[in-house]
């Protein structure tokens, strides 16, 4: 039984999947299916995404997935390790933003201070919806941290982008605790006066050593906006994302109902 949703790798062509790893077991359960060759998946332009476990059946390994260009295997794109589903599905993601030119900007800690890698900003003066993703400093696995929608993706991801640069230094007292969101969700802390923006992207700018934000898709039709920031925050467990009551009527019904189940089960704890 496969147990990764092959639309995760749209609009790629899956041409093997030999995924039958269980999140619901342990890797000394399922030795066997550690395999080099998971899955491997064809796109436009000569790129692939490949998916395997190194060392194979080694349950103290992890995965690797590769961006291929022109089955250039000796020379790969780029090269992840991660060590669950989840991971897998964030890096996809990723990497699908690279093979379709959709990277909005790359920073990078180097010395501890953010350093610009790309800043394609200006190619997304369009409506549409964005995701970041991070790299955690101290586990170093890959997060969703945010996912939004909005009416001009520049203009947003620019005040984003500030915020993260300006508050790498700023010091919490923590006097400040915003409500949860979800039950994946990270609790923000923040100063008295602070608002939950702020406080947000002070938190990702000093939890990060690494940030790609990805254009998602671009779109004027807002509830279409809405129900694909929905699905990509929901996909991908974005961590800082808080679902908006004020948008409730744009999106899908059965996914509100959701949405609402768990923000009352995140409540009580």
């Amino acid at each position: 039984m496969h147990v990764i949703d092959e639309k995760i790798f749209g609009p790629g062509i899956v041409t093997y999947n030999n995924y039958q790893i269980c999140s619901d077991k342990s890797f000394n359960e399922q030795s066997e299916n550690l395999l080099e060759d998971l899955v491997q998946v064809e796109y436009e332009n000569g790129y692939l995404i490949d998916i395997g476990w190194y060392p194979e059946c080694d349950p103290n390994g992890s995965f690797k997935l590769y961006l291929i260009k022109d089955y250039n295997w000796d020379n790969p794109v780029k090269v992840k390790e991660v060590k669950n589903t989840d991971e897998i599905i964030r890096v996809v993601s990723i990497y699908k933003a690279y093979i379709m030119k959709c990277v909005a900007f790359v920073l990078k800690k180097d010395s501890g201070m953010w350093m610009e890698s790309k800043n394609h900003l200006d190619e997304f003066d369009c409506a549409g919806v964005w995701a970041m993703f991070g790299m955690d400093i101290k586990t170093k696995e890959i997060v969703c941290l945010e996912v939004g929608e909005t009416s001009n993706i520049k203009k947003e991801l620019s005040s984003d982008y500030k915020s993260i640069v300006e508050s790498l230094s700023k010091v919490c007292s923590k006097k400040k605790k915003f409500r949860k969101a979800l039950p994946w969700s990270e609790i923000i802390y923040g100063d008295v006066g602070e608002t939950r923006f702020d406080a947000k992207y002070r938190q990702i700018s000093q939890q990060c050593s690494e940030i790609i934000v990805c254009v998602v898709m671009r779109d004027d039709n807002i509830e279409n906006r809405y129900n694909t920031e929905i699905k990509q925050a929901w996909d991908n467990k974005a961590v800082y994302w808080y679902p908006a009551p004020t948008n409730k009527k744009r999106c899908n019904v059965s996914q509100w109902a959701e949405i609402r189940k768990l923000r009352s089960q995140t409540d009580k704890k």
